[in-house]
């Protein structure tokens, strides 16, 4: 502080002159945000029966990742789909030339090392601990080798082992656990470890094989169960998946209508809501308003 500045403060208050300026008291530390389960706060405390996750069917397969257009079902592959907020993965798991990898039917048409698409899916659950996701195989490989691949990946580690019919954990006990993932296939071989579940003891629901949206409704091709995940297709397929079929059941309000109709008659929300081409529509918007929401 120059002199005259500081005889001018001594002439105008009548005190000494500061040898220093004194700083300014720090704001108290702002409340913390409330914790995101998934999104939001108001998922944590709600046991995983009661929230709806948007699953991409064929999640590897995707334009991005180089798959033709024979065998491909979205644009994105699968770490810009878990960012968007798809919180439901598929994957079908071959070995290949002596190589564990993901396709869709034919090799040829592409594919990916499933160590790599592995290794997507827990950099994403180690960057975003508030995240819980499902992870569901169509196993065409030896099991001792998937086993073998999941557990090097550390998949395993992060799996969380449900009874069948037992009460679901919420989102925030599965977290607290270390255990965000829930991971199953549509068959277990003998001796399974007790995190990979057979999809039929986790989930009961719609049919496959749609090719219309006229053939997308609400009957459940396996009977509801307590405590099963209710599992909702969206997919057409004629003879295959296209950007064109998916934009024909994207879109709201068709698709959010159809989620109220089919959990108000069989009275569950849509847990697995499973689409092609999700980045096509309305499919993120419409099951955040499910989560929102509910059935109404």
């Amino acid at each position: 502080m120059s002199r005259l500045v500081c005889a001018l403060l001594v002439t105008l208050t009548l005190s000494g002159c500061p040898s220093e300026l004194t700083p300014p008291e720090p704001d108290p530390d702002p409340t913390p945000a409330p914790r995101a389960c998934n999104g939001d706060a108001a998922l944590c405390g709600l046991p995983v029966d009661e929230v709806a996750f948007l699953r991409t069917h064929n999640s590897h397969a995707s334009e991005e990742r180089g798959y033709s257009q024979l065998s491909w079902n979205h644009y994105n592959a699968m770490p810009t789909q878990l960012t968007d907020g798809v919180r439901a993965v598929n994957m079908d798991v071959y070995l290949y030339e002596g190589q564990m990898v993901v396709c869709h039917g034919y090799c040829t048409l592409g594919l990916q090392r499933l160590d790599l698409i592995l290794a997507e899916l827990t950099d994403f659950l180690a960057a975003n601990p508030d995240e819980v996701v499902l992870l569901s195989l169509q196993n065409e490989a030896p099991w001792a080798d998937t086993l073998a691949s999941l557990e090097a990946a550390g998949v395993g580690a992060l799996g969380y082992s449900h009874t069948p019919g037992a009460p679901w954990p919420t989102l925030e006990e599965m977290l607290d656990g270390g255990t965000p993932l829930l991971i199953s296939a549509g068959g277990t071989p003998a001796g399974a470890p007790d995190w990979l579940h057979r999809d039929g003891d986790l989930s009961w629901g719609d049919h496959w094989g749609a090719e219309t949206p006229d053939d997308l409704d609400c009957e459940a091709e396996n009977a509801p169960f307590d405590g099963g995940l209710y599992f909702f297709n969206n997919v057409l397929t004629a003879p295959i998946a296209s950007p064109d079929l998916a934009n024909q059941v994207n879109h709201d309000p068709d698709l959010s209508e159809r989620l109220q109709a089919c959990g108000a008659e069989n009275g569950q929300i849509p847990n697995i809501i499973s689409v092609d081409f999700y980045s096509l529509g309305d499919t993120l918007e419409a099951v955040r308003r499910l989560n929102l929401g509910g059935i109404e």
